[in-house]
């Protein structure tokens, strides 16, 4: 990967982000799943361009 150009400030947080596992299956009748993207994955593109935090909201994975 390629050096971020931009450095965030400290304690930047992340507002965006999708996380994605094979193991959790999509919503019956929704969108298939556009890959495995696992949080172990996030972490890394968190610490590749400096992200202290991540607001996580999980009520995608409920069905209301």
């Amino acid at each position: 990967m390629n050096t971020p150009k931009l450095a965030v400030p400290a304690g930047a947080t992340d507002t965006h982000i999708h996380i994605y596992q094979e193991s959790v299956p999509p919503a019956p009748g929704g969108p298939p799943l556009p890959g495995h993207f696992p949080v172990e994955a996030y972490r890394k593109v968190q610490e590749r361009v400096g992200l202290s935090r991540v607001i996580v909201d999980g009520r995608a994975f409920f069905i209301l």
